[in-house]
Parts: structure tokens; C-alpha cells; sequence
């Protein structure tokens, strides 16, 4: 699949002045803790408190990489947010950049389903909504490899129009309930309500919202290739995706108004809190310098680990039973093997002799000592140093030391 990151720098025009914008940072989030996670999602709800009318924009950017010779790309997701007023942000890494930031694609020829930009390229935007009580949290995140803008535009409800606009929306679902013929959409929906009602309250605030995504084809076949793929992902999140008709033009210009201000886009209610749950700010991208490359992610990227560029060098795999801990291990040690050759230092402790009946598969530079039924176990660090050289005399010194001194 053609990748554009190359193609959004020529074909952007100016962003009226109309905002303030704020780079954020994202961060990782499918194998945080459940507290990490809760962590994440307040400081984003919070932004919800903050910003009372914002835009919050995810562009998907694409980078080339190379490994043995083979070639691919890593999808590196950029978060914009936007707000009409000057506020002081500090969370998520929020870099200010003033009011020129990500603009609109340059549309040349517009169809009532899709768009055609300047440089040739087929465009469209499809709103995002049906989002159910069991949504999964960062769903978002799973869109980014095949959408080339994710769009969250909102505006709060003072706290009186909020409960005003509940009220009214209750009370025509509970008459129509009371009639004893609603279906079970009507009452789903009448649990919600009721819910937002219970909400609504000094620290949780009524948060109109639109959320849509932008994808772009080099061709019509390509561009709707990518609607396919978008709408197998709503649909496994029970979400539901809608194409606009004659409204293509003010999606993409980031408006869902019509300039005659009462035909627009229908807008979705949800209350701060769950907000949360549509927390976008994700990359689950791990490509280190030097690394050697172990599989994919979630959302399609190599994964290209170098233990040397991380924090905390000590690693552990976890995993049930038959899931590939000790394939893993194998595989991270044998391309580490060659990668970096004698640099790399392997000493294994294997009760159970499994990586001794493989370890010249994993390697042929790595030796297996395998002790006898009974025999004590031990290994002397001089013999290491003499015949094998697989310590130094330096490492012999250390480990004494740590041993006796």
C-alpha cells in the first residue's frame, strides 16, 4: 500500500487563525496496568474540563525503515489539539505551537460521497458512532494504521443546559417506554440517559462531540479498500460508520457545520468520565536503533528491540502456557548472536536442558554444559575464563567478589 506521509506537505493549506495549538506526546497503553491505564485516562478526561471547545487531530505517519534487506514502514501517530482559547496545558508532553499547525487538505473536485484532492488523490470522511456501554478502551488507537486523520471535535454544556437537555431527552423516552411497545433500542437508550442524568454534577460536565475518520487512496479502489477495512474494525467494536453525503468538503476542513449553520454532522452526548474510554493518544511502536526485529504490534509496525537502548536492560517474558516465551527467548538471543557477534555474551542457567539440546540451533558460538543425574552443580568461573572465553578476567574478579567479599 502507497504510503503519503510525503504527500501531506504539499498538499495543505493555511488553517484559518481561529485556534491555539498544542503538539501532544502519546504513550503506550495496551500493556499498561489496568491503574496505568485509569492513570492516562484522567489526565485526558481533564482536558475535557479544560477545554471547553477544542479539536483534538491524529495524523498517521509513515517512516521507512530497513532490515536485512528487507523493507517496510512504521505508522508513527501525531496528535494535534486545538482550542479557542489560550490556556496553559502541561500534560502528555503538550508542546504550544501557536496558531499555525496541522491545516486542511487541499481539496480540487468534491462528490457527494468523496472528495478529490489538488494533487489527484481520492479522500473521504466517515463519522464514527453507536458507541456501546462495553466499548474498549483505547478503540481508537486500532483505526490509525488504516486512516490518515482521526478528528474529535467538541464542545461542553454548561451544567444547566446540560441538565435541561437530559431532562427533555428522559422524559420523551420515558413516555414512549410507558406505552409498554418500546423496543429494546428505546430502552437501552433510556438507561443511558438516565445514567448521564446521575452523572452530570460538579466534576463531571456534558461533552458534545464528533468523532470521524479521513482516509485518503491514490486511487477510488484504494481509498474504498481502506473504508472496507475501517468498517470490519467498527464492526467488531459494535461501532457504526456512516459516510456523509454532500458533506465531504466541510469534514475535511474540519467543520461539522454547514456555512449556513443549522444543517451539520448529528452530534453524540457522553459525560467527561467517559470520555476516558476513547483515549487516543496511543503508540505502541517499540523500533530501537540497532535493534533486531522480534514480530509486529497490534497495529502493524515492526517491532525492532535493542535491550541497550532501554531504561532497564533486565527483561522478562511472560505468557501462558504455549504462547512462545521460550521461542522469544531463542529468537532475541540468536538474532542478538548475530547481530552483534562476540559482543554479545550468552550464560544460560537450564534445569530442564531445554536450550541445552537447542543452543547450537540458537547459535554455534554458544556451548552447552549438561550435568549428570546427581552430580553437583557448579560452575567454575577460571575454566570459563581459560578454554571458553566466555568470561573475562574482569567478570572472574566481580563474581569472586560478589561470592566471598
Amino acid at each position: 500500500m502507497t504510503r503519503i506521509s510525503a504527500i501531506f506537505a504539499q498538499t495543505r493549506r493555511d488553517t484559518p487563525e481561529e485556534f491555539f495549538w498544542w503538539k501532544l506526546e502519546p504513550t503506550p497503553f495496551e500493556l499498561l496496568s489496568d491503574q496505568e491505564r485509569d492513570v492516562l485516562k484522567i489526565e485526558f478526561v481533564k482536558i475535557f474540563h479544560t477545554v471547553e471547545e477544542g479539536i483534538l487531530i491524529c495524523q498517521s505517519k509513515w517512516q521507512k525503515y530497513e532490515y536485512e534487506g528487507e523493507e517496510g514502514y512504521v505508522n508513527y501517530p501525531e496528535f494535534y489539539l486545538g482550542t479557542k482559547k489560550q490556556i496553559e496545558l502541561t500534560t502528555f508532553g503538550a508542546a504550544p505551537l501557536g496558531q499555525k499547525s496541522t491545516t486542511p487538505l487541499e481539496i480540487g473536485e468534491v462528490a457527494p460521497d468523496h472528495v478529490v484532492l489538488r494533487n489527484g488523490w481520492f479522500g473521504q470522511a466517515a463519522v464514527l458512532s453507536g458507541y456501546s456501554s462495553i466499548l474498549k478502551e483505547g478503540v481508537l488507537a486500532e483505526f490509525f494504521p488504516v486512516t490518515d486523520e482521526l478528528v474529535l471535535i467538541w464542545n461542553t454544556l454548561s451544567r444547566s443546559n446540560a441538565v435541561s437537555l437530559v431532562d427533555r431527552v428522559r422524559n420523551r423516552l420515558e413516555e414512549i417506554t410507558s406505552t409498554g411497545s418500546a423496543s429494546v433500542t428505546t430502552i437501552q437508550k433510556l438507561f443511558k440517559v438516565r445514567t448521564l442524568a446521575a452523572n452530570i454534577g460538579a466534576s463531571v460536565t456534558l461533552v458534545k462531540f464528533w468523532c470521524y475518520l479521513i482516509y485518503l487512496g491514490q486511487t477510488n479502489d484504494e481509498m474504498l479498500a481502506k473504508r472496507n477495512e475501517i468498517a470490519d474494525i467498527a464492526r467488531r467494536h459494535l461501532l457504526l460508520v456512516d459516510v456523509p453525503r454532500f458533506f465531504q468538503r466541510e469534514l475535511f476542513n474540519y467543520h461539522v457545520h454547514s456555512e449556513l449553520g443549522f444543517i451539520g454532522i448529528r452530534p453524540r452526548f457522553a459525560d467527561s468520565l467517559s470520555m476516558g474510554t476513547l483515549y487516543p493518544l496511543i503508540s505502541e511502536n517499540l523500533v530501537n536503533a540497532g535493534g533486531v526485529f522480534l514480530g509486529r504490534s497490534a497495529t502493524g509496525s515492526p517491532i525492532m528491540f535493542n535491550p541497550w537502548q532501554q531504561p532497564n536492560q533486565n527483561i522478562v517474558i511472560l505468557g501462558e502456557t504455549g504462547s512462545g516465551k521460550s521461542m522469544t527467548a531463542k529468537v532475541l538471543l540468536r538474532r542478538l548472536k548475530e547481530k552483534y557477534g562476540k559482543d554479545v555474551r550468552v550464560i544460560g542457567l537450564d534445569p530442564e536442558n531445554e536450550y541445552v539440546d537447542s543452543s547450537s540451533y540458537i547459535h554455534p558460538d554458544i556451548m552447552a554444559y549438561r550435568m549428570a543425574p546427581g552430580e553437583e552443580l557448579g560452575l567454575d568461573p577460571f575454566k570459563l575464563m581459560r578454554t571458553d572465553n566466555v568470561l573475562r578476567e574482569e567478570d572472574v574478579a566481580d563474581l569472586l567478589a560478589e561470592f566471598y567479599l
